[in-house]
């Protein structure tokens, strides 16, 4: 295993001023011959690779995408790779920005456009509130590649919400008649709150969150053995919130 590989498997500490990492990509006989085809390139922007909703869907999509007609690449704006362990696997290409948590630096956008000319995808999708402005900044730099924002986010509280963040999705709003070509939500209540604060409603579009029913799936099992565990009669109503209470 290369040293450039282990950077990714690791959450680095390395200083924002450091250029991207790449780790490139070792692919099986029966994905190379697939090379030989035009195939769709597609650039993934995500903040990072911590624990997270959006992580996981981006995951599940790069480990489900038909490399037959997509040719997929990862950008992360930070270097956190804590759940981007199957993608490092399945050696789908990834690209680390040094930026570091909560502290903007305009140097990543230009360190971020410059990836996009080399790699001259034809659609950029990106991933959350920062990685729609730093992508579609970066993006509208350079190529003609279409431009998909995607929210997962509902609503923003003022006073709960960082600041930054507030800043990034106003800021966003306005862009967004500019920048990308849809604004993929993943609830029809995340679609009402974005429209609400400025974004363009005409563009958007509502794709529910995906799961495996092979894997979430009722389990007498394990119905009977939670109520058991915190005392609860089986005929008694039980609701579970899988989410942040937020």
């Amino acid at each position: 295993m290369d040293s450039r590989t282990k950077v990714l498997e690791k959450r680095s500490a390395r200083s924002s001023f450091l250029p991207i990492t790449i780790r490139k990509p070792r692919l099986k006989n029966s994905t190379l011959k697939f090379c030989k085809m035009a195939r769709t390139r597609i650039v993934h922007i995500i903040n990072s690779f911590e624990f997270g909703g959006a992580e996981a869907m981006l995951c599940n999509l790069l480990l489900n995408t038909d490399l037959k007609r997509f040719e997929p690449s990862v950008v992360a704006l930070i270097d956190d790779m804590t759940i981007a362990a199957p993608i490092i696997k399945a050696g789908i290409p990834m690209v680390t920005m040094g930026m570091k948590p909560g502290v903007p630096d305009p140097r990543a956008v230009f360190r971020l456009a410059k990836h996009l000319r080399s790699q001259n995808p034809r659609i950029i999708q990106t991933w959350m509130d920062h990685s729609n402005l730093v992508g579609g900044l970066a993006a509208a730099m350079d190529s003609g590649s279409k431009v998909v924002w995607g929210v997962h986010h509902s609503n923003h509280v003022t006073g709960v919400t960082k600041k930054t963040t507030m800043m990034t999705v106003n800021l966003s709003a306005g862009l967004s008649r500019i920048i990308p070509v849809k604004i993929i939500l993943c609830s029809e209540y995340s679609q009402k709150m974005y429209a609400a604060r400025g974004f363009c409603k005409q563009k958007m579009i509502v794709i529910p969150n995906g799961f495996n029913t092979d894997i979430f799936k009722p389990d007498p099992e394990s119905r009977l053995a939670i109520r058991q565990e915190i005392g609860i009669d089986q005929s008694t109503p039980l609701i579970g919130l899988i989410a942040r209470y937020d």
